[in-house]
């Protein structure tokens, strides 16, 4: 038998099923050499042709995987090109001079540096005005901490406890692996409410400072990692702030703002209300979100075509590896 065979057979569902139940162990599932040697494979003729064309659906499928990736990526350079901003040039220095005047903010290397006081001066001298996170929103706060202990068991009376992981480093929502709260242990002010702009405001440096929109539609909380902001629509567009915020984090923003401790970046509330960021028109607003959108809606058709393409190659592997064992001359 062919390597790549073995390995194709046992990543599709025939081979699957047989790995899954093989397994044993109650906590965390095992297989063991033994069981891996028991697994019934069909020794078939052509197994270089359904390898090969395998190898083709592959390549298309990561072909749709690159080009989504592609269309997301491209997201940040969008937005700042739409704002007529240029990310400062990283120009290797770890020592600089600052005078003693200017220190009256703050005195840490990262936030004195060229890179962020030049990113500061450019969004100050941009064609559009400039405003505080604070003055654009009716409020800000944090969400509420919940350990272990505090989590619902039963996730049928539980709500959804939105955390850093439910952000996606491309700023987009996801439930998977959402932790639950007791729905009794929730205020009604804690719930979110629908459009509220979500930063993660405690991660990595890389990661501090991702920002989703909360969509609504079911009931949720958010933990103290999070800061909720409600912002003034009549001023900024919550996509908007949360399309310039992802921006904002890729040029390493959020990483020089933040504080460091115990290994993790942060940023409170005060200081990202004193932030500054670009106010553009609302109509130039609404065309970055339109475009942002759009993107993350053909990225999701691409990755819906790579999902279907990968399963149609698995179920004709399938079931032209069955057929030729039918026609007889095979083992298992």
């Amino acid at each position: 038998m062919l390597p790549r065979y073995i390995q194709a057979f046992l990543s599709c569902r025939l081979g699957a099923k047989q790995l899954e139940r093989a397994q044993s162990g109650q906590v965390q599932g095992k297989i063991t050499t033994e069981d891996v040697a028991c697994i019934l494979i069909p020794d078939v003729q052509g197994q270089q042709v359904l390898v090969t064309n395998l190898d083709k659906a592959r390549s298309a499928r990561d072909g749709k995987l690159a080009q989504a990736d592609a269309l997301l990526d491209g997201i940040d350079d969008l937005v700042l090109a739409e704002l007529g901003l240029v990310a400062p040039k990283k120009d290797g220095r770890f020592i600089f001079a600052v005078r003693l005047g200017e220190l009256k903010t703050r005195c840490d290397a990262d936030y004195q540096c060229p890179r962020f006081r030049a990113l500061r001066k450019s969004i100050e001298a941009g064609k559009h005005s400039v405003g505080s996170v604070k003055d654009l929103c009716r409020r800000i706060e944090s969400g509420f901490a919940a350990g272990r202990q505090d989590q619902a068991e039963d996730q049928t009376d539980g709500v959804p406890h939105i955390r850093p992981l439910n952000i996606t480093g491309r700023g987009q929502l996801t439930f998977d692996g959402t932790k639950y709260v007791p729905r009794a242990s929730v205020k009604p002010g804690d719930m979110l409410a629908k459009g509220e702009v979500l930063f993660n405001n405690t991660n990595s440096t890389e990661w501090v400072g991702k920002t989703t929109v909360f969509p609504g539609g079911r009931d949720c909380a958010c933990s103290n990692h999070i800061t909720r902001l409600a912002v003034d629509e009549s001023r900024v567009l919550p996509a908007y702030l949360a399309a310039l915020f992802n921006a904002l984090r890729g040029l390493g923003l959020f990483g020089l703002l933040s504080t460091n401790f115990n290994n993790q970046a942060g940023i409170n509330a005060a200081t990202l209300g004193d932030l500054r960021v670009p106010v553009p028109p609302l109509s130039l607003q609404r065309k970055v979100v339109a475009i942002v959108a759009q993107r993350y809606v053909d990225a999701d058709r691409l990755r819906a075509e790579a999902a279907a393409l990968w399963a149609k190659a698995l179920e004709d592997f399938e079931r032209k590896l069955l057929a030729k064992g039918e026609k007889g001359g095979s083992k298992a």
